[in-house]
């Protein structure tokens, strides 16, 4: 397997949290967007992340490659079976639709930051009792965002602050804000 990704790609970040939870290791070789013949040759598309599965099959949709990785070890619960699962969903969804478009056109995000943080109000993750993928996503496109102009955005809200700042100091998302060069 080889996964392609350029610096600081918050959907790579989401891909690398998700391989830390199950223990696969995924190595990342960095790319320059639409640079890469190699990688471009195995997406035309020129979409990153990417995962080349073999030498015939490339996931290039994060939602995809998330879900691919956690296949490979079922006793990790980031994906859940039961009517939460359809929680996990439904926010995995919203983030890639609603929250990443709005934050990367650096347009106002305020409504949407709001849900979150009535979300993660006096709790400690979005779905259930343990972190699933709906964390890692939501997570991912906020930890991004701190790193750009609209840090001062997130700061608004106290329980998002809280949550973020309380993932990214747990070994899995630690180690891959570290692997993803973020600064």
């Amino acid at each position: 397997m080889k996964f392609y990704t350029d610096e600081a790609n918050p959907h790579a970040l989401k891909c690398l949290v998700v391989s830390n939870f199950i223990g696969l290791k995924l190595p990342a070789v960095f790319v320059e967007k639409n640079g890469d013949k190699q990688k471009n040759a195995k997406n035309p598309l020129g979409r990153i992340p990417a995962l080349e599965i073999d030498n015939y099959n490339t996931l290039f949709e994060v939602g995809a490659i998330c879900r691919y990785i956690c296949s490979k070890n079922s006793k990790i619960p980031l994906i859940s079976d039961d009517d939460q699962g359809s929680l996990v969903d439904e926010w995995m969804e919203w983030e890639q639709t609603k929250l990443s478009p709005q934050l990367a056109k650096g347009e106002d995000a305020s409504k949407l930051l709001e849900k979150v943080d009535n979300a993660v109000k006096d709790k400690q993750f979005l779905v259930g009792e343990v972190v699933t993928l709906a964390d890692v996503f939501v997570w991912s496109a906020i930890y991004a965002a701190t790193k750009t102009d609209k840090a001062s955005e997130v700061q608004k809200y106290q329980n998002i602050v809280t949550y973020v700042d309380n993932l990214a100091k747990e070994k899995n998302f630690s180690s891959a804000i570290a692997s993803a060069k973020f600064a």
